[in-house]
């Protein structure tokens, strides 16, 4: 049941960010997104038992969350926002 309920987490905090950086740019709510993407990358860290399907979707969410904040940084760094969009 937990390991359900940390695929969801992953979704749904997946969904906010996909939908923040399409509708606002990636420098939007910066600190925001990566704050969460990284809490819930450690929460499933800490859910997932090694090599079984959760933790190759974890792999990924890991990957797409640094891709994610790498890109936001780089944004921010030519837009000069301060991460919140301002």
């Amino acid at each position: 049941m937990l390991v359900w309920i940390m695929l969801a987490l992953m979704l749904i905090s997946a969904a906010i960010i996909a939908f923040r950086f399409v509708r606002f740019g990636a420098e939007y709510h910066l600190t925001e997104n990566a704050a969460m993407a990284i809490i819930v990358s450690v929460a499933a860290s800490i859910v997932a038992e090694p090599e079984t399907w959760l933790s190759w979707v974890r792999y990924v969410y890991i990957a797409l969350s640094a891709a994610y904040i790498v890109y936001g940084a780089y944004g921010k760094y030519k837009g000069g926002t301060d991460g919140y969009g301002q």
